[in-house]
């Protein structure tokens, strides 16, 4: 199965299309900080478009994301970068930079964690809009640059994480 996590309007075919608000294109509708009702293990793919910067929970997401995803999955979450205006909307309860799911990336963990979440292969990208499109090459080659001197001036519109899911034994 694959599941558009917070889908919105924006149905995907071929995917199980779950939002928390009530639609024609919404297969589930579901809480993803309160539980998606998809058995363990039975994902296999999960694209989540600018849902996890309004969920209440983010941790309980994760760990709902983990619980449902079969091991390797694939995990692709798009949310505006916290630098630019569109990350602090009205609803937003929290922003991402390049370090944000560091906690869960087992190769990136630098403090203890307690969560049973690991993700590997973590893939960024940072997209910019039309006006800085220009700076998108650049900022992803030298990320730690970019966020640290020019992420103000010249602001990605989106952040992209590609992840894994890894439910190996260590």
């Amino acid at each position: 199965m694959k599941l558009n996590l917070g889908s919105g309007k924006g149905r995907i075919e071929g995917f199980t299309n779950l939002d928390i608000v009530p639609g024609d294109n919404i297969d589930i509708v579901a809480d993803v900080s309160e539980g998606i009702p998809l058995e363990n293990n039975s994902v296999e793919e999960v694209y989540c478009r600018h849902v996890l910067q309004y969920v209440d929970n983010l941790e309980n997401a994760m760990e709902e994301i983990y619980r449902i995803c079969k091991n390797e999955a694939n995990i692709k979450i798009i949310v505006n970068y916290y630098s630019h205006f569109l990350a602090h909307g009205e609803y937003a309860k929290r922003s991402f930079s390049h370090i944000a799911f560091n906690p869960y990336v087992e190769e990136k963990q630098s403090y203890r964690n307690n969560h049973n979440v690991k993700l590997t292969d973590q893939q960024i990208n940072l997209v910019f809009s039309k006006y800085f499109k220009f700076m998108e090459r650049f900022a992803n080659k030298h990320a730690w640059f970019y966020a640290n001197f020019l992420d103000k001036v010249f602001p990605a519109q989106e952040i992209e994480f590609r992840f894994k899911i890894n439910k190996t034994q260590k």
